[in-house]
């Protein structure tokens, strides 16, 4: 198997559009109005310089803010990731008292009250519990 030949995509913000360039093309610039179409006016780019077809190539988006900005945002990921991790163990400890407390012969009602969610949640988290095992 081939591998594709990947290109780096630098975007920056420039007033109300993001100029972007391929560093491993000269001359590959262009720009786009939203981030999330820097990627295809880039692919269009890359495909007229090379005189390739637009599939024939991966690109890898790297953008560039103000380090103020680079800052927040890394923040604004870390809180999410922090969200996360807890739903994730919050969900495992819903899990454990669940089947802890199905164990003891409480009914999905019980357990529901107990921990602070619908019966139907309670159902829900015990048969997807049981599909997996």
């Amino acid at each position: 198997m081939v591998e594709m030949k990947r290109y780096t995509v630098t975007a920056t913000r420039s007033g109300s559009w993001w100029a972007f360039s391929i560093p491993e093309i000269l001359g590959a610039h262009g720009q786009a109005k939203r981030l999330d179409q820097v990627k295809d006016e880039a692919r269009e780019v890359v495909a007229m310089m090379l005189d390739a077809p637009e599939d024939s190539f991966d690109l890898e988006l790297e953008v560039t803010l103000d380090p103020r900005m680079e800052h927040v945002l890394e923040e604004a990921k870390s809180a999410r990731d922090s969200v996360e991790s807890g739903q994730r163990i919050a969900q495992e400890k819903l899990l454990a008292a669940a089947e802890q407390l199905s164990s003891i012969g409480l009914s999905l009602r019980d357990i529901g009250s107990l921990l602070n969610v619908s019966f139907q949640r309670v159902a829900q988290i015990l048969n997807a519990q049981r599909k997996v095992l």
